[in-house]
Parts: structure tokens; sequence; C-alpha cells
């Protein structure tokens, strides 16, 4: 297998809801780390080859990332995230 590297948006978007006590929206999250939300879309489905690190940045730290690891994931084989979570638009 291929190794890969997975953002871990959707987990992420979770904790922080669940840290605020309500639904955090992606359109939410766009306008507050400032990147639109297509990117987002694209990012979560996993269907890019690069990624602007400025964006990146405001993502992570929009969503109270206090390290890299916790939005980036590597996996040597290819088997980063093993189970898939669905938030609502």
């Amino acid at each position: 297998m291929t190794a890969t590297i997975e953002l871990r948006l959707d987990q992420l978007i979770l904790e922080k809801a669940a840290a605020r006590g309500r639904r955090i929206t992606w359109t939410e999250v766009a306008e507050g780390a400032g990147v639109d939300v297509s990117t987002l879309d694209r990012w979560r489905k996993n269907q890019v080859q690069r990624i602007e690190l400025d964006a990146l940045a405001r993502v992570a730290q929009y969503l109270g990332c206090r390290d890299i690891g916790e939005i980036l994931v590597f996996s040597p084989n290819g088997d980063a995230l093993t189970e898939e979570i669905t938030i609502d638009e």
C-alpha cells in the first residue's frame, strides 16, 4: 500500500462542537478560518494533492489545535483513518 496523509477535520469539528455544546457547520469553520467551504470539502474528502500551509494553519488555529499532528494523520500503510464520521452541512 501507499503511504497516506489524511486530515482529521470531521473529528476535530465534532470535538469543537462538543466543547461548545452546539453543532458547528462547515460554513462556520470556513468563515472562521477564512477559507472557502469548497476547499474544506475537498480536504475532508481527501481529494487534494497539495494544501496551502497558511490555509491549513488558519483552520488548525480556528479548531484550537496545539500541534499539527492533531489535524494531520500519517500512515505508512495507507490506513490512517479507520472510521468514517458524518457531519451535517
